[in-house]
C-alpha cells in the first residue's frame, strides 16, 4: 500500500504485510538511467501516525504513536539514524499542518499549568535539511 511520495518524486513510502519500506531513486551513471533500492524503515504500519518527506527526499520525518501520545521523530530516507525531535502529547488533536514547499511544520500545542490555566502556543519547525 503507497502511503507517500517525497516532494522531489525521487523517494516513496509503503507498506507491505503490516512493514513499512521506503524506495529511493537515484540517477544511475549512464545518462538517462536511474537506480532504485528499497528500504526496510525497521516500523510497523500501525505504529506510525503520520509521515513526511524533508524536502530533498533524504530525511523523513514521521510521528511515532507512543502510550501516552505520539512523538516526532526524524531518520535518513533508508531507515537509519532515527533521531526523536520532541514529544507530541500536547499536541491539539494530533494535528500538524505541513507547508505547502515541505520546509514548515507547524502545531498547536496545550497544556495546563499548576494554576489550572490553560496554555496555547502556536509552533513552527524548519524541516530543511
Amino acid at each position: 500500500t503507497f502511503i507517500n511520495f517525497s516532494p522531489q518524486g525521487n523517494s516513496l513510502i509503503y507498506s507491505k504485510n503490516n512493514e513499512l519500506f521506503s524506495y529511493f531513486i537515484e540517477e544511475g551513471t549512464v545518462e538517462g538511467s536511474l537506480n532504485g533500492k528499497s528500504h526496510d524503515l525497521g516500523l510497523k504500519n500501525g505504529e506510525i501516525l503520520h509521515t513526511f518527506f524533508s524536502q530533498n527526499g533524504r530525511n523523513i520525518f514521521y510521528f511515532l504513536n507512543i502510550k501516552d501520545g505520539e512523538a516526532l521523530w526524524l531518520m535518513d530516507y533508508d531507515g537509519l539514524n532515527k533521531s526523536f525531535i520532541l514529544d507530541g502529547k500536547n499536541i491539539v488533536d494530533g494535528d500538524f499542518q505541513l507547508s505547502s514547499n515541505f520546509t514548515d511544520l507547524y502545531f498547536l500545542s496545550e497544556y495546563k499549568l499548576d494554576s489550572g490555566n490553560t496554555v496555547r502556543n502556536l509552533f513552527k519547525l524548519g524541516l530543511q535539511n
